[in-house]
């Protein structure tokens, strides 16, 4: 099956742990769907298998620095709960999409071109533990302004 684009809309934190370390913490709506054919009416009568979930999401990530000028170059790992807010699908029973725990790996970058403003750039992969049949990854680039307080 293709996973169509996700939408996502995420409010982001990031907090100066120390020197070193920075947390980024995020609370967010995801949107994902999927389509795909098969070959008999496996989906509800249908060739045609769609799946579509709206998430509400937190998320958690530790964030090592790389110290270089402006950029903030940095990597970092972290975990994520996702809930499921509405799911519809002719390809499995709606109600047997639930919550979940995913694992994240990211690189990016924060841009700071004055002591308040700020340009925040990342790839972040996101892995979600197999069920069913069901396996999912996905990597999103990631482009915001932030304002520090």
């Amino acid at each position: 099956s293709d996973l169509d684009s996700p939408t996502n809309f995420h409010a982001y934190l990031r907090t100066l742990f120390n020197d070193t370390f920075d947390i980024i913490a995020t609370l967010g709506s995801e949107s994902y769907s999927s389509t795909g054919e098969v070959t008999d009416s496996a989906c509800s009568g249908s060739n045609e298998c769609q799946t579509n979930v709206n998430y509400i999401s937190l998320r958690g990530l530790a964030a090592y620095k790389l110290d270089f000028a402006d950029i903030n170059p940095w990597i970092g790992a972290g975990v994520g709960f996702m809930s499921p807010g509405s799911a519809e699908s002719n390809a499995v029973e709606p109600e047997t999409i639930s919550s979940t725990i995913v694992f994240l790996g990211a690189i990016g970058m924060q841009w700071e071109f004055d002591q308040q403003w700020s340009v925040p750039a990342q790839a972040v992969y996101t892995y979600f533990p197999s069920s069913e049949g069901v396996s999912t990854k996905i990597l999103a680039l990631q482009l915001g302004v932030a304002y520090s307080f």
